[in-house]
């Protein structure tokens, strides 16, 4: 077997699958800090999975899942912002 038939079996990487499963491992982890470390962390960690889980619904057209993450995004948000301007 040569080494082109070998390159031409493997398979891609979809990253947008690395992603998501990044940012789903990321979700418990933020709720955990939110709730037992540090509220501004836990609010970071959630916005970055949130956003690293958002394109893979995008692709699989899953446009509830996107309305709701979307939607725990503005919450996330809106909690940061009050934090700095209090």
């Amino acid at each position: 077997m040569t080494t082109l038939q070998c390159m031409k079996r493997r398979k891609s990487i979809d990253w947008l699958v690395v992603l998501r499963r990044v940012g789903n491992i990321m979700i418990p982890l933020g709720y955990i800090f939110l709730l037992n470390v540090d509220l501004l962390t836990g609010i970071i960690i959630r916005l970055v999975a949130n956003v690293l889980v958002l394109p893979w619904g995008v692709r699989a057209k899953m446009w509830d899942f996107v309305a709701l993450i979307s939607f725990l995004m503005c919450i996330e948000l809106h909690k940061l912002i009050t934090m700095f301007l209090i």
